[in-house]
């Protein structure tokens, strides 16, 4: 597994000097707490600064610590969490990429919807102007929806 491989696993990812820094799906982690960097001969270095072991972070993710060398193609039907702990945050980890999914499905979806809607006025309607203005404000008024969903989190 490449550095790459490994980082689209993980959430929160920045660059960080070296390496990167993530939440470490361990623990809940409000604050990055995990450092990835690449060492040497293509090996993925992980360190988390609230104590997990490298071998718990991977086995949250699904992995494990060999998967974590560079070498032959990965045999997932091997890589399960052994302990109940770590079956259950790597479960969390998985319902939480699949809500990334489907929240970029639902983007790109309104964004399909709002340039059908483009098309379908232009095409009907003499006025573009007002065609365009009209679907500007319905666009920031998604916008405001989205950003006060986002500071409460009872509409998620």
């Amino acid at each position: 597994m490449t550095v790459d491989e490994f980082l689209v696993e993980l959430e929160h990812v920045r660059r960080n000097g070296n390496g990167w820094t993530a939440r470490c799906p361990a623990h809940e982690d409000r604050t990055p707490s995990l450092s990835v960097r690449e060492g040497d001969e293509g090996r993925v270095l992980v360190h988390c600064h609230a104590g997990c072991t490298p071998a718990k972070v991977c086995a949250s993710l699904g992995l494990r610590l060999a998967d974590l060398f560079q070498g032959p193609p990965i045999d997932w039907s091997r890589s399960v969490p052994r302990t109940p702990e770590e079956r259950q945050v790597a479960e969390l980890w998985k319902m939480r990429r699949h809500v990334r999914v489907l929240e970029l499905e639902r983007k790109r979806a309104m964004l399909a919807l709002y340039r059908a809607s483009l098309l379908i006025a232009i095409a009907y309607f003499d006025d573009v102007d007002a065609v365009l203005e009209r679907l500007w404000e319905g666009a920031v008024a998604e916008l405001e929806r989205e950003a006060s969903c986002a500071a409460d989190a009872s509409c998620r």
